[in-house]
């Protein structure tokens, strides 16, 4: 296991960390499966970083901001006449040539289009809209899809079609309220990792705090602990992180709690 992932505490994280080591030495395309918020970039990257291809380029696309034609258009590349000449603008699984391509909310994009890109993995080979040759491509394939409370959220068979023809590997990423033991940890990696923590001279979190942050729910995962660390630190004017520097709904989630528990 790589000694910079040892901050994960959590059983199930221990063993993806431990699965992409072996993953990442193949070229196997692979789904990337969990809810919005648990850096389904950052363990497509991780996978990126710890193969051959490490050198070469990782491009993130996240689909849902692009539509259909234009997503084809920005994979595939584009040729057109110009001036009685042709302009040739390679796509993004050309120019990833050698690399890793994240296609984030794939699930979400129409069936056709799905499939249409998924024959350019198969095949290795993409046509440029417009073109008329076959261009051989060389770009692993890593693909994202949105879950829910365990429930898939794309169309039905997606996951199937997906999965059998060019990611024929799954991993399925916790939300961060199934493994709490993480909290502490990422909660100190992302301090640590903040220059801004660094300047205002911040030693650190109170004790309290912990207690306040393992209660609450998370559900925008570990980008929602990231932000509310950053957040934290630019509210801090002393030297430790207490609960009043935290966002206020997470403050009167707390109070709640505290009152509930007064009842009971």
């Amino acid at each position: 296991m790589s000694k910079n992932l040892n901050f994960y505490r959590s059983i199930s994280m221990k063993n993806i960390i431990q699965a992409i080591d072996w993953i990442s030495m193949h070229s196997m395309g692979i789904v990337l499966v969990g809810e919005q918020g648990v850096e389904k970039d950052w363990i497509a990257k991780l996978i990126h970083d710890l193969s051959s291809r490490r050198n070469n380029k990782f491009i993130f696309l996240d689909c849902q901001n692009v539509h259909p034609d234009n997503l084809i258009r920005i994979l595939f590349g584009e040729e057109k006449i110009s001036n009685n000449s042709i302009e040739k603008h390679p796509g993004l699984l050309e120019t990833a040539s050698g690399g890793t391509i994240f296609l984030d909310n794939f699930s979400i994009i129409p069936s056709e289009f799905q499939d249409r890109i998924s024959l350019a993995f198969k095949t290795k080979m993409v046509r440029r809209i417009g073109g008329y040759e076959d261009i051989l491509i060389n770009v692993r394939p890593i693909t994202g899809i949105y879950t829910k409370d365990g429930v898939y959220l794309y169309q039905a068979n997606d996951f199937q079609r997906i999965y059998s023809k060019f990611c024929p590997i799954s991993i399925n990423i916790p939300p961060l309220r199934e493994r709490k033991e993480d909290i502490l940890f990422l909660l100190n990696k992302f301090f640590k990792e903040s220059n801004l923590a660094a300047v205002k001279k911040i030693k650190g979190f109170s004790k309290k705090i912990y207690k306040v942050l393992n209660n609450y729910h998370w559900p925008g995962n570990t980008k929602q602990l990231f932000e509310v660390v950053n957040y934290a630190i630019m509210m801090c004017d002393t030297d430790l992180i207490s609960i009043e520097h935290l966002p206020g709904y997470i403050q009167t989630f707390n109070e709640s709690t505290q009152f509930k528990n007064v009842l009971t």
